[in-house]
């Protein structure tokens, strides 16, 4: 029992699946940069940085997750709504 019923459906999920992911890092590396810009420094990357306080790290962390995780939801919401209607559709022999 296949998922997909033609190699273009798994192409195009495949794609959809890769535009999902990198909306995120590409959202990741903005908010990086922007960082960088305003501090003057680099964002928190660990959680045993000796530059940031705990509070520090946990805002940045919960403010670029929350933010990717919207432009995940979007680019998935685009794809679903606006280019392939049948994305994540359950195949038929699945229904």
């Amino acid at each position: 029992m296949s998922l997909f019923k033609n190699k273009n459906d798994i192409l195009n999920f495949a794609l959809a699946q890769g535009a999902v992911m990198v909306s995120g890092l590409v959202l990741k590396k903005a908010f990086d940069y922007g960082y960088k810009k305003i501090n003057k420094k680099d964002p928190p990357k660990s959680i045993r940085s000796n530059r940031h306080t705990i509070a520090h790290i946990v805002g940045w962390s919960m403010l670029t997750g929350a933010v990717a995780g919207i432009a995940r939801l979007l680019t998935t919401d685009i794809i679903k709504n606006d280019i392939d209607p049948h994305y994540l559709e359950a195949p038929e022999e699945l229904s």
